[in-house]
């Protein structure tokens, strides 16, 4: 995770105050070697026991879009390309249908994945 949430208490004048507090654990470091300047010269090391802390965090809050999908009936394969990167971890196959137009005119008309091979 780039981002750690964590509750503390915050004491105002007599009142005590939950905040949520975001501790940011995502650093960089590069070698020598990453990118040059126009003149040639390299980008000062920062190592990996010295990185840099993000400055600026902006949480993810787009779900990914199926940009586009193909089906290979001869090898059993189906592959699915995503707008941004998934957790595949929680992909469940048993949510995906294939269907015979764009618009179901009747349940005949669709294929959904069971777990008998």
């Amino acid at each position: 995770a780039l981002v750690t949430p964590s509750v503390r208490t915050v004491q105002v004048g007599s009142q005590a105050i939950l905040q949520e507090v975001l501790t940011l654990n995502t650093f960089i470091s590069v070698g020598s070697g990453f990118v040059l300047d126009m003149a040639g010269n390299a980008l000062t090391n920062i190592p990996e026991n010295n990185g840099i802390p993000v400055t600026r965090y902006t949480q993810d809050t787009t779900g990914p879009e199926l940009v586009t999908f193909r089906l290979n009936m001869s090898n059993r394969e189906v592959f699915l390309a995503y707008s941004e990167t998934v957790n595949f971890a929680t992909f469940n196959i048993f949510g995906l249908r294939i269907q015979k137009t764009a618009v179901l005119t009747a349940n005949r008309d669709i294929f959904s994945f069971t777990s008998n091979v």
